[in-house]
């Protein structure tokens, strides 16, 4: 009877078939999902998160604004100049006119010039004015005298206005001119910074390409047209004669800047004999 117990025991302990195999199945259930977990995981780190691109502002693009002050301050200071001849003498004639429009470019370099110098003063009232009178007193002396040293010409002669110096500057335009720049730097330079930066683009850089080649013959010609303006002011206050057609380069001269076109671009170009006198240029190619 004990062995029979005993075996019976035995038996009721030991699992059955099917038992067995609903663990294995379970088993294999969890393995299987443990794999599929870790793959998951695995794809997830593989995948790069998603990154909002934020919008950068565009670069400035120094060329194209300079360009343009260039440009706006070339016509715009030749209109000054226009006002002022006609408050003073009732008249329009300038120095500078062009042989192509209203354009001057010492005021669009000297504009430039003024800008990249004072733009660190911006806001400092006074040590901007300051500034500003000492730089433009020096740009418009400099000027006159590298126009004088190279060609013997003078374009203004200040020398019988109040406080001047060897007729290159005089204290009334100074302040004049320190003026305006003052007011550009302080409450227009960045309205007019914001409308040039708006002009962006392909077609944008197809125009300051086609305004740069403009503007770089606009100063060849007008060079040309002065260099040949003064010669021949010289040459008949020398006793000789400055018509000539010898070459293809002359004839051209004489065909495009005739005295009379000249006059009117440079109404005011002197030329100083050998006393040391100024003769109006326009005056000696009339006799």
């Amino acid at each position: 009877m004990k062995k029979k117990m005993q075996k019976e025991e035995v038996s009721t302990k030991k699992p059955k078939a099917k038992d067995v195999r609903i663990d294995s199945a379970k088993k294999i259930n969890t393995k299987s999902k443990i794999k599929n977990a870790e793959e998951t995981s695995k794809k997830k780190t593989k995948v790069k998160p998603k990154v909002e691109k934020i919008e950068q502002p565009q670069k400035e693009r120094k060329f194209h604004k300079y360009l343009w002050y260039l440009i706006i301050f070339s016509i715009l200071g030749l209109i000054l100049e226009c006002v002022i001849n006609f408050i003073k003498a009732k008249t329009t004639d300038t120095p500078f006119l062009v042989t192509t429009g209203p354009f001057c470019i010492f005021y669009g370099i000297g504009a430039i010039l003024t800008i990249l110098c004072l733009q660190q003063y911006n806001g400092k009232k006074i040590k901007l004015f300051i500034i500003s009178i000492i730089l433009v007193s020096l740009m418009q002396y400099a000027i006159s005298f590298i126009l004088e040293g190279v060609n013997g010409s003078i374009f203004w002669n200040y020398s019988k206005k109040y406080c001047n110096l060897n007729g290159r500057i005089c204290l009334a335009y100074s302040l004049v001119f320190t003026v305006i720049v003052v007011v550009f730097m302080l409450f227009i330079k960045k309205y007019l910074d914001k409308l040039i930066n708006k002009m962006n683009g392909k077609r944008s850089k197809i125009v300051d390409i086609i305004l740069t080649v403009i503007i770089t013959l606009y100063i060849l010609s007008t060079v040309w047209g002065f260099v040949v303006y003064s010669r021949n002011a010289k040459e008949v206050l020398n006793g000789r004669n400055y018509i000539s057609n010898n070459n293809i380069i002359e004839k051209i001269e004489n065909i495009v800047f005739t005295n009379e076109r000249m006059n009117k671009i440079f109404p005011n170009l002197r030329i100083m004999n050998d006393e040391g006198t100024l003769i109006y240029a326009s005056s000696i190619l009339e006799k």
